[in-house]
């Protein structure tokens, strides 16, 4: 692993030392006992996450990777550490130490598991039209030619119409107070929930790739007319305090990386996204139930502060939890042979046509450990555990590695090199770097839901006009 930027990576692990401290002193009050085993497995693991954490910052300043990489220091370490020292985990009673060094040993197989799909994604060939190139042969292409697409010219007006239709709806039945905090802008289209997630997430599509586009306009034409109505749309139509933190996170660093595309060859990103992870999101929970009207902004932040420790033991942080439940749940009650899977991929068909279709992994198991709340997450490995098993979940891991992958290649290894350039897969990977922490938190069925209308309306809006190869030189 090749280091460079040192000042930039010795501030980072400074960062993260202080974490690790602050989780040993201030985040335990009372530490728990428990075999040395323990906290050695969670040593390799957060000595091994950071590792890959550097190791991805070495190649690429963001991608979908780092922040599976990061996901997986916060909620499996931090959070895992910090519950584990405290005996005090959400949704649930203490766990045993063989149950927690087998959590442990599961995730550590999965990231390097994960971590072989990447690197073997890495070494396939790369598609130039209708030829194959190797990596040096396409290196070398990279610097003569360069690649763009203009497709977003022609629907920059049209999409800018229909972002001021749907602000304007909501604004009418919903009401623009309303619509500045999460606990009085709720709304469903149609009492079918599929049929009502697919249109709400397709609106909220439009809303987001028409800002994308308008900031594409401006950058070429720089006339602000579009970018400035299509903003305004989009924040008071999905105001950051009134929408889920998931879609957050999508809408609003999707829009941040359009916006600034120079943040592709410096080292902002990190920086922005651990202050948003470990101050706004926390904050946003005050907006979950009540009217902004209602809300004390200094009350909110002074709590951020005081309750900075037991944030981690909170059910936000329940990712590491849930892999423990999960593999309890395997010895009791077994396999569901892909059962729950079939939800994932048929999320769209409504329960009153299939009345047996499957509940979300998570769902089930907060079901079955008979929990009033349901809404729980489920993060990817214990959702192929649960689906396929000890060989399915070794297969998952390495596929998804894989794609996730190559999906990062698709983003960073367009032919122009140039960080203004624009192409088709821009303004869909933006919002998955945002939006993939809540996807890797899971459970897989709703966050797969909520995702498929946004590649549904990329795919239309993209769809024709193909990019086009210029010399560079010329």
């Amino acid at each position: 692993m090749r280091v460079t930027k040192k000042n930039f990576y010795t501030v980072i692990l400074l960062i993260v030392v202080f974490a690790i401290v602050y989780a040993l002193t201030v985040g335990a009050q009372n530490v728990a006992r428990h075999s040395l085993l323990v906290y050695v497995t969670f040593g390799i693991n957060g000595i091994f996450w950071v590792i890959m954490i550097f190791h991805e910052l070495n190649q690429r300043n963001f991608s979908l990777c780092l922040v599976y990489w990061l996901f997986c220091i916060f909620f499996f370490f931090f959070a895992g550490l910090i519950q584990t020292m405290n005996n005090e985990f959400p949704w649930s009673y203490p766990y045993s130490d063989n149950l927690l060094i087998k959590t442990n040993i599961v995730l550590l197989f999965w990231g390097i598991l994960f971590q072989f799909g990447v690197y073997k994604s890495s070494n396939t060939k790369f598609v130039f039209g209708k030829k194959l190139f190797s990596k040096e042969q396409y290196s070398r292409l990279n610097n003569s030619f360069g690649t763009e697409w203009r497709g977003y010219e022609s629907k920059s007006t049209i999409l800018m119409i229909f972002a001021v239709f749907i602000t304007a709806y909501r604004v009418l039945t919903i009401g623009f107070i309303n619509l500045l905090a999460r606990g009085t802008s709720s709304y469903s289209i149609s009492e079918n929930s599929s049929i009502s997630v697919l249109i709400e997430k397709m609106a909220m599509a439009i809303v987001y790739f028409a800002f994308i586009f308008a900031v594409y306009k401006w950058n070429r034409d720089r006339k602000p007319f579009h970018m400035i109505i299509t903003g305004i749309c989009l924040l008071v139509a999905y105001f950051p305090t009134s929408t889920a933190r998931n879609a957050i996170a999508g809408l609003y660093f999707g829009a941040l990386l359009a916006f600034f595309p120079k943040m592709k060859k410096n080292k902002w990103f990190i920086t922005l996204y651990l202050l948003i992870f470990m101050i706004a999101f926390p904050m946003l929970n005050a907006f979950r139930t009540v009217s902004v009207l209602d809300v004390k902004l200094g009350e909110v932040f002074t709590s951020l502060i005081r309750g900075f420790s037991s944030e981690w033991l909170s059910v936000d942080y329940d990712a590491y939890s849930m892999v423990a439940l999960t593999l309890q749940y395997l010895v009791d009650h077994g396999l569901s042979y892909g059962v729950q899977f079939l939800a994932v991929l048929f999320f769209w068909i409504p329960r009153n046509i299939w009345p047996s279709k499957p509940v979300a992994t998570g769902q089930m198991i907060a079901e079955y450990n008979g929990w009033w709340f349901t809404n729980v997450s489920e993060p990817l490995p214990a959702e192929m555990l649960v689906n396929f098993g000890i060989l399915g979940a070794i297969i998952s891991a390495v596929i998804i590695g894989f794609f996730l992958g190559k999906i990062d290649l698709l983003f960073w290894h367009n032919v122009s090199g140039d960080a203004n350039a624009i192409h088709k897969v821009d303004s869909l990977y933006y919002y998955m770097v945002g939006y993939f922490l809540f996807l890797y938190r899971g459970s897989l069925n709703s966050a797969v839901a909520y995702l498929v209308p946004f590649i549904l309306v990329w795919l239309i809006l993209t769809r024709g006009k193909k990019e086009y190869v210029y010399d560079k030189s010329t």
